[in-house]
């Protein structure tokens, strides 16, 4: 075989002749055209047993398609690896089949896991010839790795079973930067099945797939990072994560238009994912999934567990944007925190009023410092229901619709809501404000303006009356039912009238709240307001911090200070 020109950089172009010399001039046309075996001219294996001193480099012409290789005795060393790179402009260039390393004792085989399926793998053979001692020595830069025929329509595409296995960035970092995973339209399961510990996942456009986007595997796909990703038109979510995972992130990606929910978490009655971290993301327009129920969810989860769920923006999502949709007692979700969200236009799927948060069969989560507002089609920005108890809402803008509420509790009445707390929040133009069905809810240093009908509705349960601990709210104008800010069934009440009642907010005053420009997402308070020093502090923490004065969401939303009311 001649000599090749830029040794160790070997150029391939599956558009040309064979017999070329690897060069970017005169580029081989195949894999089969390197000599990896030892002896001969650029013997690639003799290049790494002689002490090399930089990578081998395959670059793939941009635009072409390349067939299933095997890379013979050399697969680098983890100081200087084997790099597949595109070169040239257009497209990425994709590798059909499988990629086979051998050496060191074994051959690594990237591939289909066999005949008829579309499950990739890393597999370890018996057999090979020295000079690889690791997987981690083959890494695969702005290239796209399809699966050429669509087999029997089972199990995944591409499949994570080793912790060690990364794709690599232009920078040289171990990560999967620039690399497209697309399915055939027959795919099943995931795209990337992470399938072991410590698996990260880098700058991935993953779409198309039949199946997840990116799936973590049931107990043993844990303390993975899933960062800087897009996953979008997958049939399935584009991120799932299942019973028994833990310590996982997804940060600073992108989900959107996947099927049912872009991000779903299955955790089992015995085995919840805990520890899981979502920050940084912007989640929208999930696609209709039509079955059992039609819905279209932001993120639907259950079986989640001391989570965090922060710092995200949600848009579009018919069915709602986070919702803990706990499937039965065993399966809630429970010690989560949502904070700091950006939420809107999300719910009414089906002419349905989804809430854009539901709470269902959960315990002890904190909703706080979430802007949500203009649900889609009129529905309740928060809703607790089925048993969901001690749950916490602080400090959040809610801005609702007058078509129905900001915070509706104890909505499934055979199944009531208990011992929830609606504190230090701001609620302006709602229906109700904040809907009352259950026992030993807590109602304190919220402030109201521009609600419908009423800022605090109760059930015509006089037993939620009785267990109601409502106080320190700066109550604003009503413009529908009399005027009154407080209701009971069909029954209003002016504050005055409420007190003699009911017997709450004795320190409560009804007077707007002075926000300075609702409307256009300003919620600081002016000079004057009644809000200002209203609030009773001895609610606890985490009730009494809050953003400080100047903070703001995206959509430049201002905050006030929390401790002002």
């Amino acid at each position: 075989m001649a000599d090749q020109a830029d040794f160790p950089d070997i150029y391939i172009d599956s558009s040309v002749e064979a017999g070329g010399v690897g060069s970017e001039a005169d580029p081989y046309s195949a894999f089969s055209e390197i000599n990896w075996t030892t002896g001969g001219d650029n013997s690639i294996f003799d290049y790494y047993a002689d002490s090399p001193v930089a990578s081998v480099t395959i670059n793939l012409k941009r635009g072409e398609t390349f067939r299933e290789s095997f890379i013979s005795g050399c697969a680098g060393s983890a100081l200087y690896p084997l790099v597949v790179q595109a070169y040239g402009t257009g497209d990425d260039p994709v590798i059909l089949g499988s990629i086979n390393i051998s050496g060191g004792g074994a051959t690594y085989k990237w591939t289909a896991s066999g005949s008829g399926t579309n499950e990739w793998i890393l597999e370890a053979f018996a057999g090979g010839i020295p000079g690889i001692t690791e997987p981690t020595q083959l890494f695969l830069d702005d290239v796209k790795l399809e699966q050429g025929s669509a087999g029997s329509l089972s199990d995944h595409e591409w499949e994570w079973v080793n912790s060690t296995i990364y794709l690599r960035d232009d920078s040289g970092d171990p990560d999967s930067s620039g690399v497209v995973i697309e399915a055939s339209s027959s795919v099943l399961g995931a795209l990337f099945y992470i399938n072991h510990e410590y698996i990260t996942i880098d700058g991935i456009l993953c779409k198309y797939g039949a199946g997840h986007g990116f799936r973590a595997s049931s107990n043993v796909g844990s303390n993975f990072v899933i960062k800087n990703c897009t996953a979008t038109y997958n049939r399935d979510a584009g991120v799932q994560v299942y019973d028994g995972c833990h310590n996982g992130e997804v940060r600073n990606c992108t989900v959107s238009h996947c099927q049912g929910s872009n991000i779903s978490v299955n955790g089992g009655p015995a085995f919840a994912v805990t520890g899981l971290l979502i920050t940084g993301c912007t989640i929208h327009d999930p696609e209709i999934e039509v079955g059992a129920y039609t819905e279209a969810s932001g993120i639907k989860a259950f079986g989640l567990a001391y989570s965090v769920i922060e710092k995200s923006t949600w848009y579009n999502c018919l069915s709602g944007a986070i919702r803990f949709d706990g499937q039965g007692e065993d399966q809630g979700c429970d010690h989560n925190i949502v904070r700091g969200n950006l939420i809107y236009d999300c719910g009414g799927v089906g002419g349905s009023k989804y809430p854009q948060v539901e709470i269902e069969f959960s315990n002890n989560n904190t909703i706080s410092f979430n802007y949500i507002y203009s649900p889609w089609n009129g529905g309740p920005c928060i809703r607790f229901s089925h048993n969901s108890s001690s749950n916490n809402v602080s400090g959040n803008i809610i801005s609702g619709s007058t078509d129905d509420y900001g915070i509706i509790t104890g909505w499934a009445f055979v199944n009531p809501a208990d011992n929830n707390k609606v504190i230090g929040n701001a609620i302006y133009n709602c229906y109700y404000g904040i809907k009352v069905a259950e026992s030993s809810m807590t109602v304190k240093n919220n402030a109201f303006e521009s609600c419908l009908y009423a800022d605090v509705a109760v059930s015509t349960s006089g037993d939620f009356i009785s267990t109601l601990d409502s106080d320190n709210n700066c109550l604003g104008s009503v413009s529908g039912g009399g005027g009154k800010v407080f209701r009971l069934g069909s029954t209003a009440y002016t504050l005055a009238e409420w007190q003699s009642y009911a017997g709450t907010d004795a320190s409560s005053v009804e007077n707007a709240p002075l926000f300075t420009d609702p409307g256009s997402g300003d919620f600081t308070l002016q000079a004057g307001s009644p809000a200002i020093g209203l609030g009773d502090f001895t609610v606890g923490s985490p009730f009494n911090i809050g953003l400080l004065p100047g903070s703001s969401w995206p959509s430049a939303v201002v905050t006030g200070d929390r401790d002002d009311y």
